[in-house]
């Protein structure tokens, strides 16, 4: 219990910061500590403790602010669980819940443990908050209800007929609005061959920047180290060198940390196609070191 407390703690201590999150979300795997997914009926702001495991703060998810989460987690605590997604817009109609947040905590995953389908919640939230908006609107104007009582209502909510998006979707939605990933990780079915072929992890790496590495580590990872990594490519920079070449400066996400690499013009001419936003690929490279810089992997192929 006490490792999930001081790891809710210091979680929701850097909700402004993804990166930050995202190191520490991974620490608490390393300690047998599970992220429970975002739960429009379980979570609050910050990241809370349930048993043993820590509970996914919704303030992490972009423009949506904490004051925003505190007015939902109250009307929740007013008015009980919320039953179903058109239960929610209701309740939270008369709140400073605008349509973006609807739109991220879809994305999040935050409604999924209702039973409702994010593909269909995205096709009808709009027109759904639209509709409610109308209907208050009707009722301060002294006019009757279309759909009579509350329940009525909630029961003829109707969803387009669409399957749920598949996982890769639903990953990048989950990058998009939180910055790292919630529910998986697009690695995973590339796993076997991501012990196969990579010779250092971007923990590791930044662990021995750091000095905090493990015994042993050294023999694998110094500057100037020769490197093999696979991971996704999550941004790529290109620039223009002074003799009017093109290189790249590239991001890549392994399931343990982000690290860039310089591409350099000779490289980038043979490696450009696979260096595109989402490939997942296996980089290898020599590391580089310098002090007061993240660490680099300088690109030998790709």
């Amino acid at each position: 219990f006490y490792p999930a407390q001081y790891m809710a703690a210091l979680l929701s201590s850097v909700l402004d910061s993804p990166e930050k999150v995202a190191r520490y979300t991974l620490e608490c795997s390393r300690m047998g500590i599970k992220i429970l997914p975002p739960d429009i009926n379980q979570s609050c702001s910050g990241f809370t403790v349930s048993g043993k495991h820590v509970r996914f703060g919704l303030a992490v998810i972009k423009n949506i602010g904490v004051a925003c989460i505190n007015s939902i987690v109250a009307e929740r605590e007013r008015g009980g669980a919320f039953r179903s997604y058109a239960d929610f817009v209701k309740r939270c109609a008369g709140l400073a819940v605008s349509k973006r947040v609807h739109e991220n905590l879809i994305k999040a995953g935050a409604f999924d443990a209702l039973g409702e389908k994010r593909s269909q919640l995205l096709a009808a939230y709009e027109s759904m908050i639209d509709a409610e908006a109308d209907d208050r609107k009707r009722n301060l104007d002294g006019q009757m209800s279309l759909f009579g009582g509350e329940e009525e209502k909630e029961e003829a909510a109707q969803y387009p007929m669409m399957d749920e998006f598949p996982l890769k979707r639903r990953l990048a939605m989950e990058k998009e609005c939180i910055g790292f990933y919630i529910s998986g990780h697009p690695l995973n079915e590339y796993a076997e061959d991501v012990r196969r072929l990579s010779t250092a992890n971007v923990l590791e790496i930044m662990q021995y920047a750091s000095e905090e590495g493990e015994e042993g580590a050294e023999e694998r990872i110094y500057d100037g180290a020769e490197v093999s990594i696979c991971g996704i490519v999550s941004e790529v920079k290109s620039k223009l060198t002074r003799a009017g070449q093109m290189m790249a400066f590239v991001t890549l996400e392994d399931l343990t940390g982000k690290i860039e690499s310089l591409v350099f013009p000779k490289v980038y001419a043979q490696c450009k196609p696979y260096l595109v936003e989402d490939a997942v690929v296996k980089l290898d490279g020599r590391l580089s070191f310098r002090e007061d810089e993240e660490p680099k992997i300088l690109c030998n192929t790709v």
